[in-house]
């Protein structure tokens, strides 16, 4: 079905069913072979509906430099790529990821989009990124997670999980959140419309991050983060936020 919202549209069964129909089911084959084609030459990008959202809410405008903190794999970067214009007159699009293999994965995902394409992939600790040239005017954070909301629909999971999986990112995530806070554009636009701290998949300690940081640069997080409905904004000025861990 059709997605207006978001340009997308949204298959009837998960890629494990699609899967499991395409050994029984000539269709379903053809379908699942041609997904595989048109996502490897970058004609269609496979990405959950919940995880669409962030990039749609930052309000992306054409002109714009836009940072994704944590990037990898790049669904959301891919989003992001579209909202801007591309050329010497247009946006930017800066990837990062702390990971060098996942950021070369990343690269390599963009590269398949085509030549032309106003967008940096680089790899640094996102909790001490450092500000390159001009601030942001948009910075999409989608901080580490442990997987809880994946409990959802991979039950065996539960065998595996524990508490302290959640528990011990609290503080990277916090860290993470303050510095891609500390380089959204000053200049009197709203966070609402600068920062998104994410959570598609709607942990506690996702929300509890976002709160955290909410308190820490003295926001308000808006009446959907309230709801505990997985993205977190704020409605005031940010004009720097610094920690004692970042340079």
């Amino acid at each position: 079905r059709a997605l207006p919202w978001c340009h997308g549209y949204q298959l009837p069964l998960s890629r494990l069913e699609l899967r499991s129909e395409a050994q029984a089911s000539g269709a379903a084959a053809a379908l699942q072979a041609w997904l595989l084609r048109a996502s490897g030459c970058g004609l269609v990008m496979r990405q959950e509906v919940v995880s669409m959202v962030p990039a749609l809410l930052l309000g992306v405008q054409a002109s714009h430099r836009v940072l994704d903190v944590c990037a990898a794999p790049g669904s959301k970067t891919t989003q992001l790529l579209e909202m801007v214009s591309h050329g010497a007159e247009g946006g930017v699009v800066v990837a990062n990821d702390a990971e060098p293999l996942r950021a070369y994965v990343l690269a390599h995902r963009l590269r398949s989009l085509g030549a032309g394409l106003n967008a940096v992939v680089v790899t640094h600790r996102g909790q001490t990124l450092p500000r390159a040239g001009e601030e942001y005017d948009r910075v999409l954070c989608d901080v580490p997670c442990s997987g809880d909301g994946t409990l959802r629909k991979e039950p065996a999971l539960w065998a595996s999980w524990r508490p302290g999986l959640s528990l011990r990112l609290h503080s990277l995530q916090l860290q993470i959140a303050l510095r891609a806070a500390a380089l959204v554009r000053a200049g009197g636009s709203d966070v609402s419309d600068c920062m998104g701290v994410t959570c598609p998949c709607g942990c506690p300690h996702r929300r509890s991050c976002g709160w955290a940081a909410c308190s820490a640069t003295r926001l308000a997080p808006s009446p959907r983060s309230r709801q505990g409905r997985g993205v977190g904004t704020a409605r005031t000025r940010v004009r720097k936020v610094t920690t004692t861990r970042v340079e």
